[in-house]
């Protein structure tokens, strides 16, 4: 219990980290179950705990992101430490690219953007961006527009790949809605080729994607080259190399 820490905890034993250099901050962050307190707590007991990375480069904040943690312990780790929001693991992903990819609630990548709003303009090794992470891991669809909103250019920013978001979207994502806000934000994206010469709509396809989304993607298609010809840009095909 938080009582027993309290009570029997000591700066030694909250600054022993086990094989893969954690300590008991780091775990507990981990745990779904864990609450503000005993966060709040562990860091108090050892505060250097909070800016300690893991041997993946971890710092508790990204640990608590990819476990889909409670907003009060995320809370917790962001009040001890608000630079926390700025780290980069070994893969360069902040919390906020680690929240995107482990479906964490949109109250908590709230949060993450709240103390570090830039974060949503980083790209990772692979030159991901967190909508990226979002797109590719099928994290909820408002958690998409959250990030669409904090900047919409992101939806037209491809990766090491030359996917863009709506590459990600179109394979991946049960939800229409994701597809659909990624759309709204960058129209062009529809005809974005990949690394691969691969559209969104390609991608869809070839992942087998809902009818709904190859439909609106094929749409979307159809009146962006539409929209192009009429206004003088040409057609745009994957033989013509897209644009």
């Amino acid at each position: 219990s938080i009582s027993n820490v309290v009570a029997l905890g000591t700066t030694e034993a909250a600054a022993t980290e086990d094989r893969m250099k954690r300590s008991a901050l780091h775990v507990a962050a981990q745990n779904v179950h864990a609450t503000g307190k005993l966060i709040q707590v562990l860091c108090e007991l050892y505060p250097a705990a909070t800016t300690t990375r893991t041997q993946r480069g971890h710092l508790p904040l990204h640990l608590a992101a990819q476990s889909m943690a409670k907003e009060p312990v995320v809370k917790a780790l962001i009040r001890a430490d608000p630079k926390a929001a700025e780290a980069r693991n070994k893969s360069s992903n902040t919390p906020l690219h680690d929240a995107c990819k482990y479906r964490a609630s949109v109250g908590v990548v709230k949060l993450l953007l709240d103390v570090y709003p830039d974060a949503v303009y980083i790209q990772n090794q692979y030159g991901n961006l967190p909508l990226h992470c979002a797109t590719a891991y099928q994290a909820p669809a408002e958690v998409v527009q959250l990030l669409l909103k904090a900047w919409p250019d992101g939806a037209s920013m491809q990766n090491r790949n030359q996917d863009a978001p709506l590459h990600y979207a179109a394979a991946y994502s049960s939800s229409i809605v994701a597809v659909q806000q990624l759309l709204n934000a960058a129209p062009a994206a529809v005809m974005l080729l990949n690394s691969s010469g691969q559209r969104p709509l390609d991608r869809a396809e070839a992942n087998h994607a809902s009818n709904d989304i190859i439909g609106l993607l094929e749409d979307a298609a159809k009146e962006w080259t539409k929209k192009a010809a009429t206004d003088g840009w040409g057609t745009f095909s994957t033989e013509d190399g897209g644009f």
